[in-house]
């Protein structure tokens, strides 16, 4: 199942705020700095993360951003949806050819089995990926 970009930005930024949870708030310019990722485009995807309430933020001195809930908690499928930009990876065009509904399906299994995959992971598991 492919995700975008944006998704593997939120992704990235999600484990390492999960990394980092018992430290309080995370700025934004060091999840940039530590992942990698463009400072203009972090911005966006935490404020998507805060909007659903994954995130609460604050400002000023000793401010930034961290997760409302603990890693284990928090479900991958849960970010999936959040940075789901409207694409529908697996989804083919019907087609009444006997290849084309052969690939219909196909696809259609793959990402019924990427979701079961990832249905009970959460953060606390990407933690373990991430060997930290």
């Amino acid at each position: 199942m492919p995700i975008s970009k944006r998704c593997q930005h939120g992704l990235k930024a999600a484990v390492q705020l999960a990394i980092r949870h018992e430290d309080g708030y995370v700025q934004a310019r060091e999840l940039a700095k530590t992942e990698s990722l463009p400072s203009k485009f972090l911005e966006a995807v935490l404020l998507q993360m805060r909007l659903s309430g994954l995130l609460e933020s604050k400002v000023g001195a000793g401010g930034g951003y961290r997760l409302t809930r603990p890693p284990a908690e928090v479900f991958v499928q849960e970010l999936l949806d959040i940075f789901d930009t409207g694409q529908a990876p697996g989804k083919a065009k019907p087609t009444n050819t006997p290849g084309g509904q052969a690939v219909s399906e196909l696809l259609t299994k793959l990402t019924d089995a990427a979701h079961e995959a990832v249905a009970e992971m959460t953060l606390e598991d990407l933690i373990e990926f991430a060997g930290a």
